[in-house]
């Protein structure tokens, strides 16, 4: 869980981490940035290392960023410099995307702000096994003219349903916020990848609406029809987040599950009932304690109790904590 900051001072670099800045390397940068956000109870610190410098070569990175895949040439003593400037604020919490105005995530310039939830590095965890088991799916189920059809419910910035439907490719996707201002980010960023949705025969549709009714509202007239559902929902219960950040800047209506943090899952997985055709998928991520060692079983629990789903799995994000519920209907 995180930790909070009790010391006010800025957090700074070391004496010998300062005197590299002249000579710094990527290598360097991301070992020297993920201790200072390790030290300051930061989640996932060297991925968010990865983020924060990829944030300042505007690099494209398509997966979690890291030395192979981050330019080492972009790095100048302003560089890092500025670099720490950005640990020192991470390490107090504060949102990167929320103070440049975008985010980097998976080779995605993403436009968010303060009405918006700003995609975390835990997200990673869904999108790279969604993104290799619906190739799978796709080489068994489809033919390479038919597209897959997706939905992505509780879309926010619109992250998940544009890593899939351009990762993917060939893709239809459906993407349901309830929040209007939410879902005008998520609609500028659609907008903005539109070439390359095309590029890759995908596309991406918004629809501003109740996940708790989609099926019988937006979306029904394709009940039964779609390939795989997939969620980043609100999960956080009654004690409220551990997350300082989240807690300090994260619009409620994003992060709000009700008391036991599970509400608007359960809507979730009733939805998913709905929508998906027999064999289709369903990809849930969920707070770390709401895995199958959570009383009832959790989310992996609450996917077994409908008795319409097989191949029940809980998938753990790169700092090895239960993540993601995976099933398949029928």
């Amino acid at each position: 869980m995180t930790q909070h900051m009790t010391n006010s001072e800025p957090l700074t670099p070391s004496t010998e981490m300062t005197s590299m800045s002249s000579n710094a390397t990527v290598d360097r940068l991301l070992r020297d940035g993920a201790a200072l956000l390790r030290a300051a109870g930061v989640d996932l610190p060297e991925a968010v290392a990865g983020s924060l410098l990829a944030s300042l070569q505007d690099a494209a990175c398509a997966t979690a960023p890291t030395s192979d895949n981050l330019d080492a040439a972009a790095i100048s003593s302003t560089m890092a410099d500025e670099f720490y400037r950005l640990v020192d604020r991470c390490a107090r919490h504060e949102p990167l995307g929320y103070i440049v105005g975008h985010a980097w995530f998976r080779g995605l310039k993403l436009s968010v702000g303060p009405e918006v939830y700003a995609p975390k590095p835990e997200t990673h965890a869904l999108l790279d096994f969604a993104t290799a088991d619906l190739a799978d799916y796709m080489s068994r189920n489809r033919s390479e003219q038919e597209q897959l059809l997706g939905a992505d419910l509780c879309t926010g910035s619109g992250v998940v349903a544009l890593t899939l439907a351009t990762e993917v490719g060939n893709t239809e996707m459906i993407a349901v916020e309830l929040d209007e201002r939410a879902a005008a980010w998520a609609q500028k960023n659609v907008d903005a990848h539109a070439s390359k949705l095309h590029d890759v025969g995908s596309n991406v549709r918004l629809e501003v609406c109740d996940v708790a009714t989609v099926a019988q509202t937006a979306l029904s007239l394709r009940r039964g029809a779609f390939d795989f559902v997939a969620s980043n929902p609100p999960y956080v219960g009654a004690r409220g987040p551990t997350d300082e950040s989240i807690r300090k800047f994260a619009p409620a209506v994003a992060i709000d599950g009700g008391d036991d943090g599970l509400d608007v899952i359960r809507a979730v997985v009733s939805a998913a009932c709905e929508l998906l055709r027999p064999g289709g998928r369903v990809y849930i991520e969920h707070e770390d304690d709401q895995g199958f060692d959570a009383i009832d079983s959790g989310v992996p629990g609450l996917l077994e109790a409908t008795g319409s789903f097989t191949a029940v799995e809980d998938i753990r994000d790169q700092g090895g904590r239960p993540r993601v519920a995976v099933a398949t209907f029928g």
